[in-house]
């Protein structure tokens, strides 16, 4: 959603943004309707481009399944509960709320964070009451991302509402709770409406109110207090991701894109 993204572009100068964001609104339905076809990720935009390309087709990135994610292996967990998060360390995933809900939890809990972050946002985390509770592991493979998926007792996706992510819609250009599903992981994950019926119809996790401190730390002391029903939300998240979340579905999507645009 390229004008949301704009509008929300901060750093840039609010006159010459909202020059852009005029621009780019008035100039996207000319260009668009001149493609052969069109691709999206998520529902809210693809009703809005389908009204000026009626070849518009939503394929989803959904992740690519591999052998080691059909094998059953067996990995040892933290001896301490663990919360892993991977990916953009920045204030849309709401850091500094899950950071703070650990505040209200009075059992020994591990918060592991890893991706790129700005030094200021860095310090502004580490002033946070709870930040012993927190491990930032810098900048790791995607081989270390598979391992403290493995080690770790709960993912998380908590991101703010946002224009460019659909408001309390939410989208499904995001991967992260697909990635998390994949991993067999239990998620606790903003309640945006599209996450929250994949979330509720798999039964794999948690949805909150991102902005919610105490609705945060309630979904985590459940998860861990309930440690069955957690690794069956796990299992259950790993089985919807294998039977309907991945590529797989996607390409034959992609597929008959290309086919229908070669027999216009």
């Amino acid at each position: 959603d390229i004008p949301s993204d704009i509008k929300n572009k901060s750093y840039l100068n609010p006159l010459l943004r909202r020059v852009l964001f005029l621009l780019y609104k008035i100039s996207e339905p000319f260009i668009i309707r001149k493609f052969d076809g069109v691709v999206s990720v998520t529902p809210h935009i693809i009703d809005k481009l389908i009204k000026v390309n009626k070849n518009t087709f939503q394929v989803t990135n959904y992740p690519i399944i591999t052998n080691s994610d059909i094998s059953e292996i067996k990995t040892e967990k933290f001896q301490i509960p663990t919360i892993f998060f991977a990916g953009g360390v920045n204030s849309l995933w709401m850091h500094e709320n899950i950071i703070k809900s650990l505040e209200l939890i009075n059992f020994d809990i591990k918060y592991l964070i890893a991706g790129p972050v700005s030094n200021e946002y860095l310090l502004k985390l580490k002033e946070l009451k709870s930040w012993g509770k927190v491990e930032y592991l810098g900048l790791i493979s995607y081989s270390q991302v598979e391992h403290y998926n493995s080690k770790s007792h709960i993912g998380i996706a908590i991101a703010n509402y946002t224009e460019a992510c659909g408001g309390k819609m939410g989208t499904l250009g995001n991967t992260k709770i697909f990635e998390i599903m994949k991993a067999g992981l239990p998620i606790i994950c903003t309640n945006f409406t599209l996450w929250e019926q994949i979330v509720e119809e798999n039964k794999c996790g948690i949805c909150v109110n991102p902005r919610d401190v105490v609705a945060i730390s309630q979904a985590i002391i459940k998860m861990v207090t309930n440690k069955q029903e957690s690794i069956q939300m796990g299992q259950n998240g790993k089985m919807a991701v294998l039977d309907k979340y991945n590529w797989k579905t996607q390409e034959v999507i992609l597929i008959d894109m290309y086919k229908n645009i070669l027999s216009i």
